[in-house]
């Protein structure tokens, strides 16, 4: 009876550590990056064409929204690090923590989604 008990015991033991580990291991997703700077005139020129209605303003807004608040719970991410597709969810998730508005939400999305394409484009 004891050995099935230290055997569960360490079974359980061995479990929440790897629980532990995994929850470290998504806390620092995505990496860590700089913060990333102001979208350039091809940028807003690129993102205008993405998304319609979309301006200068909008992404110079959307970008201090993500200086403002994308560092108050965790480091800058990596924006080239995570694709794409991943970034809506991401930054939906990250916006209601933040409790930032639908709107702002879309502002930090169209800003993230355009710089990363910057920095992804650069050689």
């Amino acid at each position: 009876m004891k050995k099935i008990a230290r055997k569960w015991a360490f079974g359980s033991m061995s479990y929440g550590i790897g629980l532990a580990s995994a929850l470290l291991v998504a806390g620092c997703y995505p990496k860590a990056g700089p913060a990333p700077g102001p979208v350039s005139a091809n940028g807003v020129a690129r993102a205008s064409t993405r998304w319609p209605g979309v301006t200068g303003e909008s992404l110079t807004a959307g970008h201090d929204l993500f200086i403002a608040n994308c560092n108050r719970c965790h480091d800058y991410p990596d924006l080239t690090a995570v694709a794409d597709e991943k970034w809506p969810a991401i930054v939906n998730r990250m916006g209601d923590k933040a409790e930032l508005s639908p709107a702002q939400i879309d502002l930090v999305l169209h800003f993230v989604q355009t710089a990363r394409s910057e920095q992804v484009a650069k050689p």
